[in-house]
């Protein structure tokens, strides 16, 4: 499947069933470095942001490749930009397609590649919730 087929039918998705409006999806977002002898930029596929508080809330990889060694390399790849940005607790994902019309959605843990079933990739308002709450911590 094409990366921008991938990516309409992940936001198709999230949009119709899980509570993410227009306003909450950046396509191809430039984040900055923290570090001021790195001008360059890095792209996000899909910045999740909270619009009216503009804060950041997930950041999401769309990537055609289902090898769980490129997606591996790819998570710890997020991990350091995240880090880089100043935003190591940023929730990531890669979306990946295995079924032509499908997609599987994946997160790094305890240095693992995990799968997450569409039930359980978070709601806007759960991740807005989760967001609020590790910035009070």
């Amino acid at each position: 499947m094409e990366h921008r087929e991938l990516e309409k039918i992940f936001v198709d998705f999230i949009q119709n069933n899980k509570g993410y409006g227009k306003a909450t999806i950046i396509y191809e977002a430039k984040l900055k470095s923290i570090n001021e002898s790195n001008s360059s930029p890095w792209r996000a596929d899909i910045l999740i942001i909270d619009s009216e508080n503009d804060e950041y809330l997930a950041l999401v990889e769309i990537k055609a490749s289902k090898q769980k060694k490129d997606l591996i390399n790819e998570l710890r790849k997020i991990e350091r930009y995240l880090k880089e940005i100043g935003k190591e607790d940023l929730p990531f994902f890669i979306v990946s397609s295995e079924n032509e019309g499908d997609f599987n959605i994946h997160i790094l843990s305890e240095d693992k590649v995990k799968e997450v079933s569409k039930d359980d990739f978070p709601s806007f308002e759960v991740l807005e919730a989760k967001v609020r709450a590790d910035a009070k911590i």
